[in-house]
């Protein structure tokens, strides 16, 4: 999803820009240095002989992104997040930081804190 326009009544619209199955790489081929996007990227991992499925919540917000588009991420942010029902989100903004290893690094360390929180009153 990203924003309509880049001014105007269209600039504060959240639209969908697309949809598919091509995972990480085709998502990254959808979002442009000029945009913001909310992503919802579906990582299945094998952890000890079992599939696990997580959904991560991507927020890109190109290099060359309008300030007032920069902005309104505050506001739209945590609103998309609660209606996705997501737990992990991952923020990059440089296009260097995409990678399936950056993203599974991110999972990763999501669960861990979770498992820690989850198990502090049994230490």
């Amino acid at each position: 999803m990203t924003y309509k326009g880049k001014s105007g009544a269209d600039a504060g619209i959240i639209s969908v820009l697309s949809k598919g199955d091509g995972g990480l790489e085709e998502l990254k081929n959808q979002l442009k240095d000029d945009l913001v996007g909310y992503c919802l990227l579906r990582q299945t991992d094998q952890i000890d002989e079992s599939a696990t499925v997580k959904f991560v919540f991507v927020h890109w917000v190109g290099e060359n992104t309008p300030r007032m588009q920069k902005a309104k991420v505050s506001i739209h942010l945590p609103t998309l997040k609660e209606f996705l029902g997501v737990s992990i989100v991952v923020f990059i903004f440089l296009s260097q930081q995409w990678g399936l290893k950056f993203i599974r690094a991110k999972i990763f360390f999501f669960l861990k804190l979770k498992n820690l929180f989850f198990n502090y009153d049994k230490l």
